[in-house]
């Protein structure tokens, strides 16, 4: 009962004026939206988190002297990794042997920036609805001041119950713009620091097989 009067008194405006409504309809499609990618990044990170913690476990020590083709078949970003590494093995890449190791330097750099692409997935949504959503949120105040305002005037009375009323509803433009945006902040800044720990997980991985790469792309060359 108490949030169905919150509901029509939040709305109460909009009924008499479409910006107002459009106002309060884009902020809680942002806050929705943002609570979905939200929600959707975690559990893939939960995933990719997974697959790294496993393979460490298993492979962390044998990097630097395992081939390509002994490693496990893994998901996630890590997965991913391992799949782009594939490419090194193919005889385009073997012809310019003197090179290879630059080539494998810059094919790993592409592969992580790839990768860093990939994890920031998302992210440029969440952090325009952070920055968008309070500014948004002011509009629909300002624009309900004005209209109380003008309820105000035909009304001819300033008085305390004439007053509260309009602007309260009004102000409640900017308490949903907030709502809005400060969830879709806290989950960006937190994302860019789990994004920034996995990534460094990955980029010493991408490092450690580089040697074995090298070495074996060796043995292939003097065959």
């Amino acid at each position: 009962m108490a949030s169905m009067e919150w509901t029509e008194r939040l709305f109460l405006l909009g009924d008499h004026d479409p910006i107002i409504a459009s106002v309060f309809i884009l902020l809680i499609g942002m806050s929705i939206i943002s609570w979905i990618i939200g929600f959707l990044k975690l559990s893939q990170w939960f995933v990719d988190q997974w697959w790294l913690s496993g393979f460490i476990r298993t492979h962390e020590h044998g990097l630097f002297n395992q081939s390509i083709d002994t490693l496990p078949v893994v998901g996630g970003n890590l997965g991913f990794l391992i799949e782009q590494l594939q490419v090194f093995k193919k005889p385009s890449k073997l012809n310019l042997p003197a090179h290879r190791e630059v080539i494998v330097q810059v094919g790993i750099q592409q592969i992580l920036e790839k990768l860093q692409m990939r994890m920031e997935s998302g992210l440029t949504v969440l952090a325009s609805i952070g920055s968008a959503a309070p500014f948004i949120g002011l509009f629909g105040t300002v624009w309900g001041i004005y209209l109380s305002l003008k309820h105000i005037s035909a009304e001819q009375s300033a008085s305390i119950t004439v007053v509260a009323g309009p602007m309260g509803e009004a102000l409640l433009a900017t308490a949903v713009g907030l709502f809005a945006a400060i969830p879709a902040v806290l989950a960006y800044n937190a994302f860019l620091r789990l994004n920034t720990r996995q990534g460094q997980t990955l980029r010493h991985i991408a490092e450690r097989m580089q040697f074995a790469l090298i070495r074996q792309l060796d043995d292939v060359v003097t065959e």
